[in-house]
């Protein structure tokens, strides 16, 4: 049974801003969740219907700091100076989010969907992509893209290429909070399916069973390697992959949060390559982009857990506001 999120909003990558969007948050959550309430469509339609989105919303900030300082002026000629600033800021927005300063915008404060599905890669994401021998003090690489190598591995060191055991349990209880919660796990990476699941199966690791579907807990259902269709279609990359799932499923565009160790899977601006980024087809701040070379419980895990529900940012504000 799926239990109640606590109120909680929508935080992107950079969560000041959301501090300063919180007197807005109540006018703002009914306009936007009919705005965001809208049918699956193409990738380029959901490009479009965000760029509004951002733009509607930051022209509502800025309309509420000039009233601050201007209100008799501002209340005779809002509805003609609206227009003007819906269309500059529309401009800001779109030079923002494909110049590379994507980052800049993709706090905005939505009240829409609840998350539904949260996709991860797995070298690099649950992974470190291999850990320092503490004997020999080299690093050893370890990735599933090469499954003889990475089976011959000892389960000590497959721990270790996880973070360590602190980290495994930090995974444990996200993903027991995300099924809490009914929002389903996918795992899409470039390494070998059988790699993935022998190294998730371990009993040191024992986190296969969040990505499968029988009672046992072992099939790995809901884990799409480099080796199994679609992904082993040369012609296939994880973007394509998950708009189509996207399509097939009806999810709309805040009701994902995909995470992955690579930017061209996330964020590569569309050069006429084949292979786009999510971040276009996704809410703000749903398609994260995970440092592989940092723990995925040091910020990661935070990020995942305020997008899906899992934490009350207004209760931590409150709490906040009253220890100062």
């Amino acid at each position: 049974m799926q239990r109640r999120r606590p109120n909680c909003a929508r935080a992107g990558n950079n969560a000041p801003i959301l501090q300063r969007l919180q007197a807005l948050r109540l006018g703002r959550a009914r306009r936007m969740a009919a705005a965001t309430a809208m049918p699956v469509r193409s990738r380029e339609e959901r490009e479009e219907a965000a760029r509004a989105v951002r733009a509607r919303t930051a022209a509502e900030e800025e309309e509420e700091e000039e009233e601050s300082g201007e209100e008799s002026e501002e209340e005779d000629e809002e509805g003609e100076e609206m227009g003007e600033e819906d269309a500059a800021t529309l401009d800001m927005v779109e030079d923002l989010l494909f110049s590379g300063e994507k980052d800049k915008v993709e706090a905005n404060y939505v009240e829409g969907n609840d998350v539904k599905m949260v996709i991860l890669g797995f070298d690099g994401t649950l992974t470190m992509v291999g850990y320092v021998d503490p004997v020999a003090m080299k690093r050893v690489e370890m990735t599933s893209r090469k499954y003889a190598d990475f089976r011959l591995k000892t389960p000590e060191q497959h721990v270790f290429n996880f973070g360590g055991e602190a980290q495994i349990a930090a995974l444990k209880d996200l993903f027991e909070r995300l099924q809490d919660f009914d929002i389903e796990l996918r795992i899409l990476s470039l390494g070998t399916k059988k790699a993935i699941m022998y190294a998730l199966g371990l009993p040191q690791v024992d986190l296969l069973k969040y990505f499968s579907d029988d009672k046992a807990g072992k099939d790995g259902a809901r884990i799409w390697g480099g080796d199994t269709p679609p992904l082993s279609d040369d012609k296939s990359y994880k973007g394509v992959v998950i708009e189509e799932w996207m399509e097939e499923l009806g999810l709309e565009w805040d009701e994902l949060v995909v995470v992955d160790d690579d930017s061209v899977n996330i964020d590569m601006p569309d050069k006429g390559t084949r292979n786009p980024g999510i971040a276009k087809s996704l809410h703000p701040g749903h398609a994260i982009l995970h440092d592989y070379t940092t723990l995925f419980m040091d910020e990661t895990l935070r990020r995942v857990e305020e997008l899906c529900g899992l934490v009350d940012l207004e209760a931590e504000e409150e709490e906040e506001a009253a220890a100062k």
